[in-house]
């Protein structure tokens, strides 16, 4: 039940985010130069958009961590991997978040 609803869950938020930003090249062009304020921002939005709405879901974000540093494994996933940088933005961000912060098993 519950990957059923992941799932949907993923497919709809998919759907609605691509339609702002289609690839990880455009967020990586977004991220790459701070002094473009304007884009700078789309991306750091586009970025804090996935993490919030994925957090405790696909990824834990510990207490404390700052956006800086989501940016920071964000730009280094998308660095490493030109491969399928042009594949959905959102699957980028989510392969870092979930690399470095998974969820603890409960037991």
């Amino acid at each position: 039940m519950k990957a059923t609803v992941l799932a949907v869950t993923l497919g709809l938020w998919a759907h609605q985010a691509g339609a702002h930003l289609k690839s990880g090249s455009e967020l990586m062009e977004m991220l790459r130069n701070p002094n473009n304020a304007q884009a700078y921002a789309q991306g750091v939005g586009y970025v804090q958009g996935v993490a919030d709405g994925s957090n405790s879901i696909l990824f834990c974000l510990p207490e404390g961590v700052t956006t800086r540093q989501v940016i920071d494994l964000v730009w280094r996933e998308l660095a490493d991997a030109a491969a399928v940088r042009h594949l959905n933005a959102s699957m980028t961000v989510t392969a870092a978040l979930s690399a470095a912060f998974p969820c603890q098993k409960v037991r």
